[in-house]
């Protein structure tokens, strides 16, 4: 028997092949079906795959209400392709209030309640991450999700979101320390204006939206919650913001300024200062004197003054003038 046909055996001993009457036609189908299956196959092989995973974890369980309680949200691929347009959206509960978002890479942008975070290509193998600070305002269990995607295929979504639940419990004690130093003014949970001596204080300005100004001498100033508003004046005086958006100002001294996890105004004095952005899209400015600007986890402005000043950017994007 030959392919295609088979072999009959004629009187006398010979033989002869006989086809199909459509083996032509077969043949086409055939040749037609393959060229149509090695069109396809390339196209499904270059169909990039990645496997996006997300998992959170919060920094203390349970919380104390009123304290800022920060989230981190870990993304990571397990390839084997790059995963392409990596976005993060977390829905924070309407049980706390927002703080600050900042990545590892790419932008953060709230809308409401609503985090997005903009993290771009994510290799085979590679991780980023994004922490979220909120404050917690009532007691009792507060879930939050956040969930990952890309404009790629991915193999597995069903781990690319994951749900953290908290316990918040009691009302935060405020701290009465300010930089290791017991404090010498205190202020409410509220917003306060608290001034300063003609000697060496330490000033807590606790929750709310406070303008705290030191006066003379060595001061350290704590701003904590809220909007605050914090001049140091002269001496060399210590600034720390906290978790609002705080403006801190230096005065004629050296200075030591250190913004929060919000987005902070930081300005220098006449002397050498040295300022710090820590968390959120701070803005530094060195105004005199050789001061050294270091930015944080967020996009950054680090802008330098009159003297020879040196600008050290954080983490996100950050841009440096004058340095």
């Amino acid at each position: 028997m030959r392919p295609g046909g088979r072999t009959m055996t004629a009187a006398g001993g010979g033989t002869c092949d006989v086809k199909p009457k459509n083996s032509t036609r077969l043949g086409l189908i055939a040749a037609s079906a393959i060229a149509a299956i090695a069109a396809v196959a390339p196209a499904t092989a270059l169909a990039a795959t990645a496997d996006l995973s997300l998992s959170k974890a919060d920094g203390s369980d349970p919380a104390p209400r009123g304290a800022e309680l920060s989230y981190t949200l870990t993304v990571s691929n397990a390839g084997p392709d790059t995963a392409n347009g990596v976005t993060v959206v977390d829905r924070l509960p309407a049980r706390v209030v927002f703080g600050s978002a900042a990545s590892t890479q790419g932008t953060c942008d709230r809308s409401g309640r609503k985090v997005a975070c903009e993290l771009g290509e994510l290799a085979n193998g590679a991780t980023a991450r994004v922490t979220l600070r909120v404050t917690p305002r009532r007691d009792g269990q507060i879930s939050n999700k956040a969930r990952a995607s890309t404009v790629d295929t991915d193999s597995r979504a069903e781990n690319n979101s994951d749900t953290e639940t908290t316990t918040v419990v009691g009302e935060y004690t405020f701290p009465s320390r300010c930089g290791g130093k017991i404090a010498t003014i205190v202020g409410t949970p509220g917003d306060d204006e608290l001034v300063g001596t003609d000697k060496r204080d330490v000033i807590v300005g606790l929750a709310g939206d406070d303008r705290i100004d030191g006066l003379g001498r060595k001061d350290i100033i704590c701003g904590f919650g809220g909007d605050d508003v914090l001049k140091g004046r002269g001496d060399d005086d210590k600034l720390r913001g906290g978790g609002g958006n705080d403006v801190l100002r230096g005065g004629g001294a050296e200075d030591n300024l250190r913004g929060g996890t919000g987005s902070d105004l930081v300005r220098g004095g006449t002397d050498d200062d040295e300022l710090r952005g820590i968390g959120g899209d701070d803005e530094l400015r060195g105004i005199g004197g050789l001061d050294v600007l270091r930015g944080g986890g967020g996009d950054d402005k680090l802008r330098g003054g009159g003297g020879d000043d040196a600008c050290r950017g954080g983490s996100g994007r950050d841009r440096k003038r004058s340095c």
